[in-house]
């Protein structure tokens, strides 16, 4: 696509000690042109899922904290980040204190849709000015979701959820 100017992604250096304690990682950013220029935009601790808030194009990353256990807004700009908003995701009457997010989607109107690997569920976040509502449990007991995407379903007439996970 030529109008692919910046692509961003999650980064984690995987050690003994990162991966027992917090596993530090970054937001990057590259520029797509001849030359590739790498920057570290900003760390996050264990930075997984991310996706672009299309209220906010091109300017506010939402990526999901898998330890920290929370989905943050971040605003970008050529250099640097800046976390805006972190919703941390708490349970109630729950065996495992973390829903442990993992990859996310948001939504056209700024709602964000959250696989919850440590909980089994899917969750839901209402946009709601520049704050979210919830988590909403949509869907649970689907083992350790990983990631989830919405396409057309088989009739091409309505829109369906995809979700890949992993066997608990």
């Amino acid at each position: 696509d030529s109008k692919l100017q910046s692509i961003f992604y999650t980064y984690i250096r995987l050690g003994i000690f990162a991966s027992l304690f917090k596993l530090e990682g970054h937001i990057g950013k590259t520029t797509v042109n001849t030359d590739v220029n790498v920057k570290l935009i900003h760390k996050i601790r264990s930075p997984n899922g991310i996706d672009l808030d299309r209220t906010d194009p091109g300017t506010v990353l939402v990526v999901a904290s898998t330890l920290g256990n929370a989905v943050k807004r971040i605003k970008v700009s050529e250099d640097n980040a800046e976390e805006i908003l972190t919703m941390r995701l708490r349970k109630s009457n729950a065996k495992s204190p973390s829903h442990w997010p993992d990859g996310l989607i948001c939504l056209e109107n700024g709602d964000v849709l959250v696989a919850a690997y440590g909980s089994g569920q899917i969750l839901y976040l209402a946009k709601d000015g520049n704050q979210y509502r919830g988590p909403f449990m949509i869907a649970e007991g689907l083992g350790h979701p990983t990631d989830l995407v919405i396409g057309l379903s088989s009739q091409d007439k309505t829109r369906s959820l995809f979700v890949t996970t992993k066997e608990a």
